[in-house]
């Protein structure tokens, strides 16, 4: 350093550490395609010694040494993390981006309704041995597998199944299967009423 009169002078040197950002990892240990409500995915990060974790900017998991985070996902969004080479998110960070993205696949939607003739028309009454149409609403889901008490009676691409073998008490549910996802509905109860044993009884003639 010179001074105004020509002098020149030195300082003592001024030394900087430069810490280095996080580097390390995000990556999914799950399946990141999941069916809506039906479960979770996994996070995990490196390189750090305390995180937070993101899902489209929004803080779900603040800053711990936790490097791990577990999601039930509703609707599509983007994990991201935050990663610091400090305790609770001091020192230096970084922000581990663009993220890894969750994509949510709806579950199937639909009724179930019921058609017979046996008696009186659709009236949700059967006699025994006779024929019922159970029809979902929606077509074109991947399959469709039917069961009567709990047995599985038909599994096909077809969203109608009749049956003449429908007992007294017996429930019939559908499983609707779609895009890798499934939804179990019931249908509607149905009576199924025993015809009368008949008796024919011959008399001597006097």
């Amino acid at each position: 350093v010179t001074d105004v009169n020509g002098c020149v002078g030195s300082t003592a040197p001024v030394t900087y550490t430069v810490n280095p950002l996080p580097n390390g990892t995000l990556t999914a240990n799950t399946p990141t395609t999941v069916c809506e409500d039906a479960g979770s995915v996994t996070f995990a990060a490196t390189g750090g010694a305390s995180y937070q974790f993101r899902i489209d900017g929004v803080i779900e998991q603040a800053w711990s040494s936790t490097a791990s985070f577990t999601h039930v996902f509703t609707d599509d969004g983007v994990v991201t993390v935050d990663v610091a080479n400090g305790a609770n998110g001091s020192g230096c960070t970084k922000s581990y981006t663009p993220g890894i993205p969750v994509t949510v696949t709806p579950l199937p939607t639909g009724t179930i309704s019921v058609t017979e003739n046996s008696g009186a028309l659709n009236n949700a009454e059967i006699c025994s041995g006779s024929p019922v149409t159970y029809t979902f609403s929606k077509t074109g889901y991947t399959s469709y597998e039917f069961f009567v008490g709990g047995v599985s009676k038909q599994k096909t691409s077809s969203n109608i199944f009749t049956t003449t073998a429908l007992a007294a008490g017996q429930q019939v549910t559908v499983i609707v299967t779609g895009a890798g996802c499934s939804q179990t509905f019931p249908a509607p109860n149905v009576t199924v009423v025993t015809a009368p044993a008949a008796v024919l009884a011959v008399s001597p003639k006097n």
